[in-house]
C-alpha cells in the first residue's frame, strides 16, 4: 500500500484513475480495491478524491486562485463540478470555505 500512496501523492493533481494506479502497480483493479480497503479503511477512488479536496483546501485557503483554477489545480475541469463534490465533502462550498478562513486569519 506504502507505493499505491507514492503514487497517489505523486500523481493525484493530474487526471489519474484507480485503474492507472494498479497498472503502474502492476495489480489487478479489483485486486487493489480489495487489498487498498482492507488497509486504509476507504477505497482508493475516495482516497484519491478526498486527497484532491485536502489539496483544494490548502490552495483555497493559502492564495487568492479563482475557483475555477483551484479545480483544474486538483484535476477538475468543471468547476461546477468540482463545487458539488466540494460541498457533499466538506458540507461547504468552496466560496464558503475561503470566506471561513479569511475571517479567522482576520479576527485577532
Amino acid at each position: 500500500m506504502e507505493e499505491a500512496l507514492n503514487f497517489i501523492e505523486g500523481a493525484f493533481c493530474g487526471p489519474i484513475t484507480v485503474q492507472d494506479i494498479a497498472d503502474h502497480l502492476c495489480l489487478n483493479r479489483s485486486y487493489l480495491h480489495r487489498q487498498f480497503k482492507a488497509a486504509m479503511g476507504v477505497s482508493v477512488q475516495d482516497y484519491l478524491l478526498d486527497r484532491r479536496i485536502r489539496q483544494a483546501c490548502i490552495l483555497l485557503k493559502s492564495t487568492d486562485l479563482p475557483i475555477q483554477v483551484a479545480a483544474r489545480s486538483v484535476s477538475y475541469q468543471d468547476a461546477l463540478y468540482f463545487s458539488k463534490i466540494f460541498h457533499q465533502k466538506k458540507e461547504v462550498t468552496p466560496s464558503q470555505c475561503r470566506m471561513r478562513h479569511q475571517r479567522r486569519s482576520q479576527t485577532p
